[in-house]
């Protein structure tokens, strides 16, 4: 199982060689920030894994919102997204960076790098997400 930011569309694809899987998870287009669409940045740092029940999941940037985000494929082949960390209605920091992602068990686990550079009390740190998977 491999994921990738697709440079040429900034988009997030995977790839399954031996499943015969070549996928586009996330073209970036969004429809419902205040405008009829606009284009994301997304992928970076992106990790793939696989859930209890055989599916794949990868945890990934939208740099042009600075969240985090989890797209999960279903057993049908339909890939959802969640975001985990930065959609939230007050501005906390940017998230994203140097993401890692873990499963233990039924759990899945994930730590990156924030920053804030707009409280200079607490400018920057590590995060770590739990989710029930």
């Amino acid at each position: 199982h491999l994921c990738y930011q697709d440079g040429m569309t900034d988009s997030l694809r995977y790839l399954a060689p031996e499943l015969g899987l070549d996928e586009w998870v996330d073209d970036g287009i969004r429809e419902n920030d205040g405008r009829p669409w606009a284009l994301h940045v997304v992928g970076e740092d992106c990790n793939v894994r696989v859930d209890p029940a055989g599916n794949p999941l990868i945890v990934y940037q939208d740099a042009t919102n600075q969240d985090i985000v989890l797209a999960r494929r279903s057993a049908e082949g339909a890939w959802s997204r969640t975001t985990l960390r930065g959609d939230e209605f007050e501005y906390r920091g940017a998230y994203g960076f140097y993401t890692r992602a873990r499963i233990f068990d039924a759990t899945l686990w994930v730590s990156s790098y924030w920053w804030n550079n707009q409280d200079p009390a607490r400018p920057d740190g590590v995060d770590v997400i739990r989710r029930d998977l």
